[in-house]
């Protein structure tokens, strides 16, 4: 979903999908962020492209990526619940 400019910097703007990303049991699986990829380096339309964009893949691969939360604290982490794993299956939208 969109996010408001609203965050200080790129940790503080991916925790704000943490609680998004979750399995279909609950279980949060959201882990690590990359620093920023410059997508200058590819064409203005690649997100419409129909080319083959594993270039871009590989490169964020390349890029630093943070740990979002200690592994001894993942044990500890709060299943979704229920209404939060039917409100994650609501398509806004559908081609």
């Amino acid at each position: 979903r969109y996010r408001e400019p609203v965050y200080g910097n790129i940790r503080e703007l991916a925790m704000s999908y943490f609680h998004e990303y979750f399995l279909n049991n609950g279980q949060k699986t959201l882990r690590q962020y990359s620093a920023l990829l410059n997508l200058n380096m590819v064409k203005k339309n690649w997100a419409t492209s129909k080319e083959d964009l594993w270039s871009i893949d590989k490169a964020l691969d390349r890029v630093k990526h943070y740990d979002m939360v200690p592994k001894s604290h993942i044990k500890n982490l709060r299943r979704a619940d229920e209404i939060e794993i039917k409100a994650g299956k609501i398509v806004e939208w559908r081609n």
